[in-house]
Order: C-alpha cells, then sequence, then structure tokens
C-alpha cells in the first residue's frame, strides 16, 4: 500500500467514501476538514496538510443549502488549480452528523463520542479507520489528548494555561493551538475530534436517516 493510501486510511478512508468521491476523481483530491474558517479550511489528505480557499462551486451550494458548508470531520473535494490555488469545491455525503444542543451541526463523520473522565477511555475508542469525537472540560480534553499523542501521561514541559496540542500530518508532529473544534491524527490510531465545551443535551445522528447512529 502505498504511503498516500495508507495516510488516507489511517484518516478513516473507506470503501464506502471512495464511492462517494468516484464522481469527483477526475478534477480533485480528496481530503478531510480539521478546521475551518471564515477565509477557508485546514485540511489533511494522503500527501499531508493542506490549506484550501472555499470554491465557488462550494459557495455555490452553501447559498442553496448551509448544510453543504464544511464541518470538521468532513471528506472533501479539493482541487489544485495551474495559478497556485487551491479551493475546497465540495463536501461529500455524510456517514453521520454530530449536533449540539441547539442543533447545530459540529462535527461529521464520527464514528463514537467520549466524554473524557481520563486517558484510559479514549484509549478504549481510538483505533486506525475510527473517528472519535472528544468532549468535557477543556483541560481535561487536551490533557487526554496529549497522553495518547505523547504515549505518556504526566505534566508535559512547558504546560501552560494555554494549551497546545500535537497534530500529526504526515510523517511530522507540531505544535498546534486549538482554540475550538479540531481533527487531530492520532497516529495509527486513527482520528480524534477535540471538542472542548460541547456540553449535555449533543446528538450523534446517522445524516441519511436523521436518527441516534
Amino acid at each position: 500500500m502505498s504511503s498516500s493510501r495508507s495516510r488516507l486510511r489511517e484518516l478513516g478512508w473507506t470503501a464506502a467514501v471512495l464511492d462517494r468521491f468516484a464522481d469527483l476523481r477526475a478534477a480533485h483530491q480528496p481530503a478531510r476538514v480539521s478546521g475551518v474558517d471564515d477565509a477557508g479550511a485546514d485540511l489533511v489528505g494522503g500527501s499531508g496538510a493542506i490549506r484550501a480557499s472555499h470554491g465557488g462551486a462550494l459557495l455555490r451550494a452553501a447559498a442553496a443549502d448551509t448544510a453543504a458548508w464544511p464541518v470538521v470531520g468532513d471528506w472533501a473535494a479539493v482541487r489544485d488549480w495551474p495559478d497556485g490555488r487551491v479551493t475546497l469545491e465540495a463536501v461529500l455525503p455524510r456517514a453521520t452528523t454530530l449536533v449540539d444542543a441547539a442543533g447545530r451541526l459540529v462535527a461529521a463523520n464520527v464514528d463514537a463520542v467520549v466524554v473524557t473522565d481520563g486517558v484510559e477511555k479514549l484509549r478504549g475508542q481510538v483505533g486506525v479507520g475510527r473517528t472519535v469525537a472528544l468532549t468535557g472540560p477543556d483541560d481535561d480534553v487536551h490533557a487526554a489528548l496529549r497522553e495518547v499523542l505523547r504515549g505518556r501521561p504526566g505534566p508535559q514541559d512547558g504546560d501552560v494555561a494555554a494549551v497546545a496540542l500535537l497534530r500529526h500530518v504526515g510523517e511530522e508532529r507540531r505544535a498546534e493551538p486549538v482554540g475550538g473544534a479540531e481533527l487531530v491524527v492520532v497516529p495509527g490510531c486513527g482520528v480524534v475530534i477535540a471538542l472542548p465545551g460541547l456540553g449535555a443535551g449533543w446528538s450523534l445522528l446517522d445524516a441519511a436517516r436523521q436518527r441516534p447512529a
């Protein structure tokens, strides 16, 4: 298996995702959304980290239906243009959606939700190809992620009130400050979506049937 395919598999790439991407593959590459802002999105694909602006096709789709707007965890179709631009053109159909108590979509394609009370609970859910949403108090979420990513418990050098997580992209790890929802690849253990402060009343839904997954 190529390194690109191996990375996609670690991100949760399956035959079902491939089927959803099939009509777009001629002009696009697949990638998974790790963060979204007003200017564009951060994604992770088979070749590593990608920064993409919002493409015209996405903007038209979102104008007609706000559900077309990307959220963390989405699989997306990304296009590279001859002039060097990189755009996110479409969000692939979702398998599951995670909504908060107000019904707002906060993450997609999640297999399980862990309300953290310690790292062992998270370790019991992560695995290659799986996506786990991790929520709870900010400090607990960040601590559980640090322990899983670094493979050892306890406080880390330089820990301060503003917590930095380690994001793994390709063969690199780098410190990355986290403010809200963010997708983090755990090497050899799949994907964790950090959702500190999600609160009670959330629902994990089957996207097609809009009932509990």
